[in-house]
């Protein structure tokens, strides 16, 4: 899910692809058990993916590429969002996927708690902070109040909105940016 790098690419009209990856990783992480192990998966994948397309970037270029595309998602339809054109291919995949999965629903919500999943795991792997409870990364109900008072960085302010139409992806931004 890096469609600027090692993902599947940005126009080439395959927006439903794109976020069909992002929904898949939504459901593999909440089977996550070692994070060691995803960073080193993550790295390997990462490599053979480069060598097929000839890429010669530090693996970080390919983690942030899934963060920013996260936030691309995670901020749509809040006032003064970012719209381009690949706010508009994301939000076509987002509508084009739901033929794709068996309930057939899948909304610009569901969208955002997978970007926010796949942001707070790729700053996890990029910042080499492995070693975090896999336990703490779900937010404890007893603590929603608390994120109330917590604010992510300038560049993420946008997404402080999620506080209150989602606090479980909110609390994910929050350890991604380091905020908590």
């Amino acid at each position: 899910f890096a469609p600027n790098t090692i993902g599947i690419p940005y126009g080439k009209n395959k927006s439903m692809e794109i976020i069909k990856q992002l929904f898949d990783l939504g459901i593999l992480f909440e089977h996550i058990t070692d994070l060691k192990e995803i960073g080193q998966t993550y790295k390997n994948i990462s490599q053979i993916e480069a060598s097929y397309r000839d890429i010669k970037t530090p693996i970080n270029i390919f983690l942030d590429d899934s963060i920013n595309t996260s936030f691309l998602i995670c901020q749509l339809n809040f006032r003064g969002s970012i719209k381009d054109k690949y706010t508009k291919e994301l939000r076509d995949g987002i509508t084009r996927v739901k033929s794709h999965i068996i309930d057939g629903k899948y909304s610009h919500l569901n969208a955002k708690e997978d970007a926010s999943k796949v942001a707070c795991i790729t700053s996890l792997i990029r910042d080499n902070r492995l070693n975090i409870d896999i336990k703490g990364l779900k937010l404890d109900k007893k603590y929603i109040a608390k994120i109330k008072n917590i604010n992510l960085p300038d560049e993420f302010n946008i997404l402080n909105k999620l506080k209150v139409v989602s606090p479980e992806s909110f609390h994910l931004w929050a350890i991604a940016t380091k905020a908590i």
